[in-house]
C-alpha cells in the first residue's frame, strides 16, 4: 500500500521528525481505511470519524516522542483499535451514571412521596415533578418510549427487551441511552 515512493522506515523516521510531506502522505494513505475501521468497531460515522481525526492530529503534535516499532501501518491500526475500544468503554460508564442519576431522581421523588400525606401531594413540588417526569416519557418517540418502559416498569433486560421487539440489543441500549440524555434534559430544565 505504501507503494515504491516511500519505505515503512522513511515514513516512520519522517513521522518522528515532524516532516510535512510524510504526515500529508500518511493522512491519504490512511485516513479512509482508518476511518472505516473505526466505524466498523465504533457502529457510528461521526464519532469514528473524529476519532481518526483525533488520531491523526495527536500523531502530529507529539511526533517527536513517538516511537513505530512495528510498520506504520500496524500502528495506526492498533491505535484505531485501542482509541475505539476507550471510547466504548468511556460511553458504558457514562450510561451507568446517567442510569444513577435517574435512580437517584425517582428515589427522591418517592421518599417524598412517603414523607407527605395524599392531600398535601397535589400542592407541592413533588406531584409537579412526578407530571413532568411522565410528560417527558410521553414526549419519546414511540419506540423509544416503549424500550424505556419496558425497561424501567417492566424491568426486563435490553436482551430481553431485544428478543420481545425483534430488535438488536444495540439498538436497546441506543434508545435507553436517548430516553435518559432527554430526561436528564428535561430535568435540568425544570
Amino acid at each position: 500500500m505504501l507503494g515504491t515512493t516511500i519505505t515503512n522506515k522513511e515514513l516512520a523516521n519522517g513521522i518522528r521528525v515532524g516532516d510535512h510531506k510524510v504526515f500529508e502522505q500518511l493522512f491519504r494513505l490512511y485516513y479512509a481505511p482508518l476511518k472505516s475501521y473505526a466505524r466498523f468497531i465504533l457502529k457510528n460515522p461521526i464519532v469514528a470519524e473524529e476519532l481518526v481525526q483525533e488520531i491523526f492530529i495527536k500523531i502530529y503534535e507529539n511526533h517527536s516522542v513517538i516511537n513505530i516499532d512495528t510498520s506504520v501501518k500496524a500502528y495506526l491500526y492498533r491505535t484505531v483499535h485501542n482509541q475505539s475500544v476507550n471510547y466504548i468503554k468511556n460511553s458504558r460508564v457514562k450510561l451507568r451514571l446517567t442510569e444513577e442519576a435517574y435512580r437517584e431522581i425517582i428515589y427522591h421523588a418517592d421518599l417524598a412521596i412517603q414523607n407527605f400525606s395524599e392531600e398535601l401531594l397535589d400542592n407541592l413540588a413533588t406531584s409537579e415533578l412526578e407530571n413532568h417526569l411522565n410528560k417527558v416519557i410521553e414526549s419519546l418517540p414511540t419506540q423509544c418510549r416503549e424500550i424505556f418502559l419496558l425497561n424501567r416498569q417492566d424491568e426486563l433486560s435490553y436482551t430481553q427487551i431485544a428478543s420481545k421487539l425483534g430488535i438488536s440489543a444495540n439498538t436497546v441500549k441506543t434508545q435507553i441511552m436517548r430516553a435518559l440524555e432527554r430526561l436528564r434534559e428535561a430535568f435540568k430544565k425544570f
